[in-house]
């Protein structure tokens, strides 16, 4: 709540790893309105993690794989599974079966494809959310994560409702500062994002030296603090 009891108290409509999905992301444009949040925060992981060939097999048909069921369908029928395999937070791809071959002899083709399939994906929806925000009076920070490629940084060029916060102290609703950053301390999976311990705590201890009012900040740090149940996860063995 603001200091000031004559004002309205700030409601944040806080959400994280997303990881791809479009059903959550267009209920967390929605929930603005919904919950009357003056403050909407996604805090990271925004990409998914996988692309769904779907191969014209002969001209109209179309064959892919998909939560361990084959499928052979007509263009018409694509459509609705394509929506389904976004919605899921993966990515559908019509190719052909030369292109597949091709991706087969070089490896480093598909890791470019996957790229631009996640910027121009993050790309599409922040431009519905420049879309939905339009005439309304409610921020939006919307923070990649570790698990998000280097490159969907540069979807977020050009916007004006949206913000991308990383690495930022930034005034949320006029009053409260925030920090922000999706990077973590090293993980088993090498995710693009990762630091060591010191230089996680240097990028931290720089945006909090900045801060005025660092009793009432909001520390939007993807990492999770330690020991508070969020960062338990198994060991990994061989």
């Amino acid at each position: 709540y603001k200091e000031n009891h004559n004002l309205a108290p700030l409601r944040i409509f806080f959400a994280t790893d997303l990881h791809g999905s479009e059903t959550c992301f267009r209920k967390f444009l929605n929930a603005g309105k919904v919950y009357q949040a003056d403050v909407l925060i996604i805090g990271g992981d925004l990409t998914g993690k996988m692309i769904v060939p779907l191969v014209e097999v002969k001209s109209g048909v179309f064959s892919f794989h998909w939560l361990d069921h084959a499928y052979t369908v007509s263009r018409a029928e694509l459509e609705e599974h394509e929506k389904q395999i976004r919605m899921s937070g993966c990515y559908p791809y019509r190719t052909t079966p030369e292109e597949m071959a091709r991706f087969d002899q070089d490896p480093q083709e598909i890791k470019r494809l996957f790229r631009k399939i996640l910027k121009d994906s993050i790309r599409e929806w922040l431009l519905l959310a420049e879309e939905r925000l339009q005439g309304s009076k409610i921020e939006c920070y919307i923070m990649p994560g570790n698990d998000d490629d280097l490159g969907v940084d540069e979807a977020f060029e050009g916007l004006e409702h949206v913000c991308n916060p990383e690495g930022k102290v930034i005034y949320v609703g006029g009053e409260f500062e925030m920090i922000s950053t999706g990077y973590t301390n090293p993980t088993p999976w090498k995710s693009p994002r990762e630091l060591e311990e010191e230089q996680l705590y240097e990028r931290i201890a720089m945006m909090a030296q900045q801060l005025v009012a660092p009793h009432k900040a909001i520390f939007n740090l993807h990492c999770p603090p330690f020991d508070v149940g969020l960062d338990i996860a198994p060991r990994l063995d061989e």
